[in-house]
């Protein structure tokens, strides 16, 4: 019964992180406020109680990533030079996390993210910076239903310290190349289709590249 109660207090989090944005954009007649507010707000998803003493570590991490990534991100949208960008934020989130050994979506939505903000060239960038806050709002939203979370089940120490691993620092620098690569080369593809919303085909490129294994890779494949 305390598992059960424990899944549904965090889908209500997860729903209220959601929630809380859209119903404080409909009081201020705001629509873009709760939709970028949303898209902050799947930060939520990097609350990973398996992760144990790194739990908050890594939603903190992660937190610190997004905020610095995304002025980035609106200054640096409709140019090329976002596709380098993408590439330098998918190393570095990934590698980060995988090295650590981290639980949870990885760099899936620290991209996804940076990914949507840096497709929307064709606004000011006025607008940009706006969404940027609006996304940070969410991100604030997310984590703070996460420390409530922590306080009411796990106590997991607040802190940003990690600690040492055993890993091959090899295999995962050049996972995370990999990962960079095919991420670039997703997002070089998105923005010469000239379709709308083209950050999808690098959504889709790294749900494809985030799989276990083989099987799994190509599965996802079909299924995309």
């Amino acid at each position: 019964m305390k598992k059960i109660n424990r899944h549904v207090i965090h889908t209500f989090f997860g729903m209220s992180t959601m929630a809380i944005p859209l119903l404080i954009s409909g009081l201020f007649h705001n629509l873009w406020l709760g939709v970028m507010s949303c898209f902050g707000a799947l930060i939520l998803m990097y609350y990973v109680p398996a992760n144990q003493q790194k739990t908050m570590s890594q939603l903190l991490i992660v937190d610190a990533i997004s905020v610095l990534a995304l002025p980035i991100s609106a200054l640096l949208a409709g140019s090329m030079a976002t596709v380098l960008w993408i590439g330098i934020l998918a190393f570095s989130s990934q590698y980060i996390l995988t090295k650590e050994k981290m639980l949870g979506p990885q760099a899936f939505f620290i991209l996804m993210i940076n990914g949507m903000l840096s497709s929307l060239g064709q606004i000011s960038i006025i607008t940009r910076l706006l969404f940027t806050l609006y996304i940070i709002f969410g991100i604030g939203i997310a984590t703070i239903f996460a420390l409530i979370e922590n306080w009411c089940y796990d106590n997991y120490a607040i802190t940003v310290r990690l600690t040492s691993v055993k890993f091959n620092q090899r295999i995962e620098f050049m996972r995370a190349i990999n990962y960079s690569l095919f991420a670039m080369l997703a997002y070089f593809i998105g923005i010469h289709s000239h379709l709308n919303n083209y950050y999808w085909l690098l959504v889709s490129a790294i749900t494809i590249l985030q799989a276990e294994n083989i099987p799994t890779a190509r599965h996802r494949l079909l299924v995309y």
